[in-house]
């Protein structure tokens, strides 16, 4: 963790490795010379300023969330619990605050976030790939009947096979999407990938 102390005026008075590291600084560079809340972004200046003020009256504050700006111009998200030094008449001469990296718990709790997103997501194809199912039966199955009373190789029996193989590459597109959402499972296996655009195309053209 890192870890400084300032004075009543939040000028820095000490800082460790740690925290130099995460900021890029030396400690020539800004120990006696840079006030804490020069090296925050403005908004968190601004609230750093008063947990500061409510440090001076409590004498210790928690969990309080700010936003440091390193040497390269990169944010530092941090989290700080600090604890006030004062002296025989309870005026505070210094601060201790140690200081936690919360970077890489953002990074957590964004992939979090996105990995629930795409569990809904696949919620959300299965079901919708259960009522195309549905939808989808008795098309192929009326199809297939109407067929039948057709000479084959008439230009109804014709048109019937090509709502049959549509609805059967529908019908194989809902068994992905439920593979996809974790409904269903299915072996896997070599695609080709120019007849698959090439079904596609006939279904969007109509060819």
């Amino acid at each position: 963790v890192g870890y400084h102390k300032l004075d009543p005026d939040g000028v820095i008075m000490a800082m460790n490795t740690t925290e130099l590291k995460w900021l890029g600084y030396s400690a020539d560079e800004i120990v006696g010379r840079k006030n804490i809340f020069d090296l925050q972004t403005p908004a968190s200046a601004m609230r750093g300023r008063q947990a500061f003020h409510e440090l001076k009256t409590a004498g210790a504050i928690r969990d309080v969330e700010l936003d440091f700006i390193r040497r390269d111009g990169s944010i530092l998200p941090v989290v700080i619990d600090s604890t006030a030094v004062t002296d025989e008449a309870g005026r505070m001469i210094s601060s201790r605050t140690i200081v936690r990296d919360m970077a890489e718990h953002r990074s957590l709790e964004a992939q979090l976030r996105h990995a629930q997103k795409m569990e809904s997501l696949g919620i959300l194809a299965g079901g919708i790939a259960h009522n195309f199912n549905n939808l989808l039966t008795p098309i192929m199955a009326n199809a297939s009947d109407l067929a039948d009373r057709y000479k084959k190789g008439s230009e109804e029996a014709e048109m019937l096979q090509d709502i049959i193989g549509a609805a059967r590459r529908g019908a194989q597109l809902v068994r992905d999407i439920s593979i996809l959402s974790q409904r269903a499972e299915g072996p896997l296996e070599p695609v080709d990938l120019a007849g698959e655009v090439e079904r596609t195309m006939g279904i969007l053209t109509g060819a």
